[in-house]
C-alpha cells in the first residue's frame, strides 16, 4: 500500500499489518468449493406451460463448483474513521506481486503405484511410490532423485526462479475436474513429497496432476480503490 486517502483527498496514516516474514513470499493459489443451485425458468415459462397444460420440467441438480479465493490485503487505520457518520475513504493506491509464467505445462500420473520415475524439472524426478484407495480412505506417497531437489523454502519476490516451477499440486477424478479431497497446505513452490492420508472421503481419484509454471518472472501490477465506505459507528 503507497497512499491512503479519504473523502476530501488528504492523506491518512496508515499501518502494514505485521508479517511473520521479513521476505514478501508468494502465496498458492486457493481454491473453495461452493455449491451452485439450479437457475429458476423465467416465470412467463412456467405460466406458458401451464396454460398449455404441459407437465412441468424435470427439475435440474445444482452441484459443487470449485472458485478460485481472493488474495487479501490487511491494513491498520485511526479508528476514529469509523466515527465519522457516512464518511469514506476516498482512495487506496498500491500495487502487489505476481507469478507470470511465460507457459503452463501439466504432468499428469495414474493414481497407481509405479516403479517409473517422472521428471517434473531438469533437476527433479518424482515416483509415485505408494496408493490406497478404498471405500472411505485415500492416501498416497511420492519419492523424489535427488534428494535434495526442490527445497521446501517458500518463494519470495526477491527470488531468482529457475525455468520450471512446480506451482500446484491437484487430484483428478474421473470427470477431469479437481477433487474435493483434501490437498494440506497450499505454498509456493508447490509441496511435492507431503503425502496423504484421509479417512472419510470415497476414493474417486483417477490420476495426481502437477502444473508446472514455465519460465517464471516477477510481476508488479498497480491497483487504485475509490470511494470505499466507512462502516457507520
Amino acid at each position: 500500500i503507497e497512499e491512503v486517502t479519504d473523502g476530501e483527498g488528504a492523506n491518512i496514516e496508515f499501518y502494514p499489518v505485521s508479517s511473520r516474514s521479513s521476505s514478501m513470499d508468494y502465496e498458492a493459489l486457493n481454491y473453495r468449493l461452493q455449491y451452485v443451485r439450479p437457475p429458476k425458468p423465467p416465470w412467463w415459462k412456467t405460466a406458458i406451460r401451464s396454460v398449455l397444460r404441459l407437465p412441468p420440467k424435470a427439475k435440474t441438480q445444482g452441484g459443487w463448483v470449485s472458485e478460485l479465493e481472493p488474495n487479501r490485503m490487511q491494513i491498520k487505520l485511526d479508528a476514529g474513521l469509523s466515527k465519522q457518520d457516512g464518511g469514506e475513504i476516498g482512495r487506496v493506491k498500491g500495487h502487489f506481486y505476481a507469478l507470470v509464467a511465460e507457459s503452463v505445462e501439466y504432468v499428469e500420473l495414474p493414481f497407481k503405484p509405479s516403479d517409473d520415475w517422472v521428471r517434473l524439472t531438469p533437476d527433479l524426478e518424482i515416483q509415485l511410490h505408494d496408493t490406497e484407495c478404498t471405500e472411505k480412505r485415500f492416501g498416497f506417497r511420492i519419492r523424489r532423485r535427488p534428494q535434495d531437489a526442490a527445497s521446501i523454502r517458500t518463494m519470495s519476490v526477491q527470488d531468482y526462479f529457475p525455468e520450471r516451477v512446480v506451482v500446484a499440486r491437484e487430484l483428478i477424478v474421473e470427470d477431469g475436474k479437481r477433487s474435493r479431497h483434501p490437498l494440506g497446505i497450499q505454498r509456493l513452490p508447490a509441496d511435492i513429497l507431503e503425502g496423504i492420508h484421509a479417512r472419510g472421503y470415497d476414493c474417486l481419484i483417477k490420476s495426481i496432476r502437477f502444473v508446472i509454471a514455465v519460465n517464471p518472472t516477477h510481476r508488479e501490477i498497480p491497483f487504485v480503490l475509490e470511494h470505499i465506505p466507512l462502516p457507520r459507528p
